[in-house]
């Protein structure tokens, strides 16, 4: 009579964080470590559950990245929303003149961070990925105010030039999660680097644009 194996099979990437015993003793489940990605479960089922040299591999190209990058968008459009939310209650309290022309390049940051750092991950020097896109960033700057330069003031010429980059590279850096090869406590490092100068840009800038408004 042939045995039939009755259980859970679980994805090799996610199996650091799982204790077969304790999972047994809970659930009552067999548990096996499968193959890396769930598309490949089935194959690894017909070959007596032993994965292959291939199905081990981890892979994170420009495919998988474009998959995870809608899930991104969503996070930042929530994110967005609040920014713009405020930047109309500074209008209201007549502390801003933000319009539709002087926020885009806030809105371009955005999709540069979530969206184009992404897709072109491996052409950006630099490891940290807050690097990655804080360069973004600086190109995108230097080509809206490059454009845009005439309609704009000094002022929020250097705010751009502060905020943009720091937009970009927050939300670069918010792609970490979606990654197969980042740790926990990397992502922590580069957290406790990045934020203080986050939060520092962001006074700089508010301070600035205020400023403009009295000038």
């Amino acid at each position: 009579m042939k045995y039939v194996w009755a259980g859970l099979v679980i994805v090799a990437i996610i199996g650091a964080s799982v204790f077969c015993g304790v999972m047994t003793a809970k659930v009552g489940f067999n548990v096996a470590f499968g193959p890396v990605r769930a598309s490949d479960i089935p194959a690894f089922l017909k070959n007596d559950m032993k994965a292959t040299r291939t199905t081990r591999r981890v892979r994170f190209d420009l495919r998988d990245r474009t998959a995870v990058i809608p899930v991104d968008l969503i996070q930042a459009a929530r994110t967005t929303i609040k920014v713009l939310g405020f930047l109309f209650l500074l209008n209201i309290l007549r502390l801003g003149r933000f319009t539709p022309e002087n926020t885009t390049p806030y809105l371009l940051a955005v999709l540069m961070g979530t969206g184009l750092v992404p897709l072109i991950l491996p052409m950006i020097p630099f490891r940290s990925f807050a690097l990655k896109g804080f360069v973004a960033g600086v190109v995108l700057a230097a080509l809206c105010y490059t454009t845009f330069r005439a309609a704009a003031s000094w002022r929020e010429i250097t705010a751009g030039f502060l905020l943009l980059p720091v937009v970009s590279s927050w939300f670069a850096l918010n792609f970490t999660g979606s990654t197969t090869f980042t740790s926990p406590s990397g992502v922590n490092k580069e957290l406790r680097t990045t934020m203080p100068l986050y939060v520092i840009t962001a006074i700089l800038v508010i301070a600035i644009l205020i400023s403009e408004v009295f000038a």
